[in-house]
Order: C-alpha cells, then sequence, then structure tokens
C-alpha cells in the first residue's frame, strides 16, 4: 500500500511538461498546466509502515476511510515546506495543501479489498466552490428599498461578506474573526471580557436558537461527505475541555476568539498560523453558520417592521 496527497497550485512558474523527483521514501510529481504550462499540481506519494491500518469503503451512500494520522501531518507538512521554499525561487503565490485531496494506492490482492471505491481516492474536505448566482433585475427596485432600510446592518453584512470570502479560500482563522465581530456586535451589548461575553451571549434567546439549530443538524449527521459530524464537534469541543452542549459550544468559541489573538514563537500550546488554518475549519464553520443564520433573523425581522409601516 501507498498513501498520497495532491494539491492544486497557484503560479507562475513554467515547469515545461512536468517533472518527477523521488526523495527517501516519497515519489514527487510535478504537474504543468496544459496551455501555460506553469506548475499546476503537485502530487506526493510515500511508503507506508503498516499496510493494515489503511482502508477505503463504500457502502451506499457512506463512505468510510482509515490512514495513519501522522503520515497525513507529514504529508501535508511536505506540502507547506515545498511551498515556502518554491516561493522563495519565483513566481508562486500557494499551494493549496489547506484543501487536499488524499489517495491510496493499493498493491496486493487484499489491499485492493479494502479499498474497494474507484476510483480509489476520496475528498477529506469540505470545498464551497465558486458558482454564479442570478440577480433577478426585475428585483432591483425593492432590493434598493431594502438596502437602504438596513444600513444599520451595512457593517456587519459586511464583515459576513468578507468572511465568507476567506472561507472561500480556506483562511478559517481569517473567516472566524469576521464571523466573530458580527456575533460580538449584534449579541455581546458592548462586553468584550470573555466570561462577560459568553454571559451575553447564553442569554440572547435569538443567538441560542440559531446555535440550537446548528446543533440539532450536526448532532445528526454522521456523514463528513454531507456536513460537519456529530463526531468533528465533540472532538473539537473535547480539545477545550468542553461538553456537546449549546453552552459548551458558545463557550468553546469565545474562549478560542481569545487564543486566536495572541501569538508568542517560544509558545508551547497550539497558536494559529497560515500554516495550521486547517486546524480551525470546525471553528470557522460554527461561526459562519451562526452569523449568517443571525443576520438573516434581522433582516426578515427588518422586512416584517417595514411592511407594517407600508400598511398603517
Amino acid at each position: 500500500m501507498k498513501f498520497g496527497i495532491v494539491c492544486d497550485v497557484e503560479s507562475k512558474m513554467f515547469i515545461g511538461t512536468g517533472a518527477t523527483a523521488p526523495f527517501e521514501k516519497k515519489q514527487y510529481i510535478f504537474y504543468a498546466h496544459h496551455e501555460t504550462h506553469f506548475l499546476d499540481k503537485v502530487r506526493i506519494i510515500s511508503e507506508v509502515g503498516n499496510a493494515e491500518d489503511y482502508f477505503l469503503l463504500k457502502e451506499g451512500n457512506s463512505t468510510s476511510w482509515r490512514y495513519e494520522e501522522s503520515l497525513k501531518t507529514e504529508l501535508i507538512g511536505d506540502m507547506q515546506q515545498l511551498e515556502s521554499m518554491l516561493a522563495m525561487m519565483g513566481n508562486l503565490k500557494r499551494i493549496h495543501w489547506e484543501r487536499p485531496i488524499f489517495e491510496y494506492y493499493p498493491e496486493t490482492t487484499e489491499e485492493h479489498e479494502r479499498v474497494n471505491f474507484i476510483p480509489s481516492w476520496v475528498f477529506l474536505h469540505e470545498y464551497k466552490s465558486d458558482e454564479p448566482t442570478i440577480l433577478d433585475v426585475s428585483n432591483l427596485p425593492d432590493l434598493l428599498v431594502a438596502a437602504d432600510g438596513l444600513r444599520s446592518l451595512g457593517p456587519a453584512m459586511s464583515f459576513y461578506r468578507e468572511g465568507r470570502n476567506e472561507y472561500k479560500l480556506s483562511r478559517y482563522i481569517n473567516a472566524f474573526y469576521n464571523f466573530y465581530f458580527i456575533l460580538e456586535g449584534l449579541f455581546a451589548n458592548g462586553k468584550f471580557k470573555t466570561n462577560d461575553v459568553i454571559h451575553e451571549f447564553l442569554k440572547s434567546p435569538i443567538l441560542m436558537a440559531v446555535v440550537q439549530k446548528f446543533f440539532d443538524l450536526v448532532s445528526n449527521n454522521h456523514n463528513p461527505q454531507e456536513s460537519a459530524t456529530r463526531e468533528q464537534l465533540e472532538a473539537e469541543l473535547k480539545k477545550r475541555d468542553q461538553p456537546l452542549s449549546l453552552e459548551g459550544i458558545i463557550t468553546y468559541v469565545v474562549k478560542k476568539r481569545g487564543e486566536l489573538h495572541h501569538f508568542h514563537l517560544g509558545a508551547g500550546r497550539q497558536q494559529g498560523t497560515p500554516l495550521n488554518n486547517s486546524d480551525y475549519k470546525m471553528l470557522a464553520f460554527m461561526a459562519l453558520d451562526f452569523s449568517g443564520n443571525a443576520l438573516m433573523h434581522y433582516i426578515n425581522e427588518a422586512g416584517k417592521l417595514s411592511g407594517e409601516t407600508e400598511t398603517n
């Protein structure tokens, strides 16, 4: 069994028709764009230490997989180091190691039986595509009226726009801060200390209803291809010694805000950096959900008030 990782690349680095380079137990493969011949993808394939630790099975609509966590982390680290090195040498913008595809390469009959998904790879991330949307021009007059009536929410909606853009780029720490500012502005009532903010959040019926809806959906999902799962949420909360509950979620989100606000090179605890953005995906996902649904609540309420005023 071999295990690998492949990542998209943004670059203007000419590489001809591509190249392959072995290094220790790994094979590095560099792919060129078919038109520009710029570096377009990088794949790293590694030998594995214990083939029994790897399987990829599809039954019906569900897929289960297992791999050595240490090798997965090592391969992402290899991509990060390669990105840093190539960026020093030429026009490389980024290697998208934050949204990798992991691949299984079975080599024996027994290994093929444990990898019965063809082709033998699976997306292990949730990637929001940049699909076009339609703006109905017939709604423009009503849209302008609505926009004028929501000026007080303008700053919060701008944070949401920026946060969503950062989330699509897998910049989860930046995304989280944009979404958190919305929650803070709507529900913290001018409080900033951690315990005070937690108290204000917990006493808001609007925010707690939003969190309850998220909790119900995630608690009943066990398929990571659908969205965030109960197991992922429970694991995130456990890192902060929080229970799987509404209060645990609120406490987790607010305390993470404080942790991500500081950085020290010699710190022993985990800190947020551009190299571990993916560790904060669940945090950003929760904040995106909470802030977006909270904003929609106030937008809908403003629409009702406007309708009542016109009627009167």
